[in-house]
């Protein structure tokens, strides 16, 4: 009898989840765990470039609840399959920033451009999360104007390897791929994120209250956001000059900040536009270096995602 009453004394313990082996070992094998302590700040060591083109850092604390990652044009095609390869690359490391961002607490947002957003997303948390967020209207632009965009873009990013006859411009021969529909299947979205209007809008540089742009300043008014971090693609393009995109949000006295390892700039593979000559030595990750770097010294700083990784890893 004494036996029996240990047993089901054992079994009552057990049912009640005093002995819960399976979820320890879960935690165990999870980087990001259940027992994740958030921090109340995070340290954001930023990157600026001065007149001569030389580096230097800020470092700021923040508290992560009031940062927001934005993703700017992670698409499911595009028309250059070259430039599909270059942004399918980025997405492994992306999904784990993000999923470090959620569990830190910053606020990520998709803003894949001319998707139909608002008809998709319908009704979803991701959209609705968003229509609820308090109106706040637009101030007059603050006139920020970069002194220098980042260039050396191409609508191509194959290799080139002739110039045109006669000329010193390149002769395009793209692997040509199909326009995008949507976000990437591939990038993970989960219910807490949010997704902004970011259907097409002309002359995105000189529009002013476009329902991204409204949409993201919402939210950074809401969540009482100052700085905005920026990933995606591409880097000398949309990232930069979207309605909601870097520098439109400086124009709203908010803080830009580039991820540089979750960038990719849409340039030229094998000319360098500057020379005007065949040169294998412009790459695509040599553009996007040009661009990081213009962008750092007259748009705004960078940072790399470890700085927000290691919070994760460290606990």
């Amino acid at each position: 009898m004494k036996r029996i009453f240990i047993l089901m004394f054992l079994t009552f313990l057990i049912t009640k989840g005093f002995f819960n082996c399976s979820s320890e070992k879960a935690e165990e094998n999870n980087p990001i765990s259940a027992k994740f302590e958030r921090p109340d700040s995070i340290e954001l060591n930023l990157r600026y470039r001065d007149a001569s083109d030389s580096e230097f850092e800020e470092s700021i604390f923040e508290d992560p609840t009031k940062l927001a990652i934005v993703v700017v044009d992670m698409w499911n095609s595009h028309t250059c399959l070259t430039m599909v390869q270059k942004e399918v690359g980025l997405i492994p490391l992306m999904n784990q920033v993000l999923e470090a961002a959620r569990k830190l607490g910053i606020q990520v947002v998709f803003a894949p451009s001319d998707c139909n957003i608002a008809e998709k997303w319908a009704g979803k948390p991701q959209r609705t999360s968003v229509e609820a967020l308090n109106h706040h209207p637009l101030p007059p632009s603050n006139g920020f104007q970069p002194e220098k965009m980042p260039d050396w873009g191409s609508n191509c990013m194959c290799p080139v390897t002739k110039l045109q006859p006669g000329t010193n411009n390149p002769l395009i021969e793209c692997k040509r791929g199909q326009s995008h529909t949507n976000q990437h299947p591939d990038l993970v979205v989960k219910e807490m994120d949010m997704f902004i209007n970011a259907d097409g809008v002309p002359d995105a540089m000189n529009t002013w209250g476009a329902p991204g742009q409204q949409d993201l300043y919402n939210l950074c008014m809401d969540r009482e956001i100052e700085y905005i971090l920026y990933s995606g693609v591409a880097t000398n393009m949309c990232v930069v000059n979207r309605e909601f995109a870097m520098v439109q949000m400086r124009r709203l006295n908010l803080k830009s900040v580039l991820i540089r390892d979750l960038t990719h700039a849409l340039t030229y593979n094998g000319y360098n536009p500057d020379t005007k000559k065949l040169d294998q030595n412009f790459t695509p990750a040599y553009g996007t270096e040009l661009s990081i770097r213009s962008i750092e010294q007259y748009i705004g700083p960078s940072i790399n995602s470890d700085q927000i990784l290691r919070y994760v890893s460290e606990n």
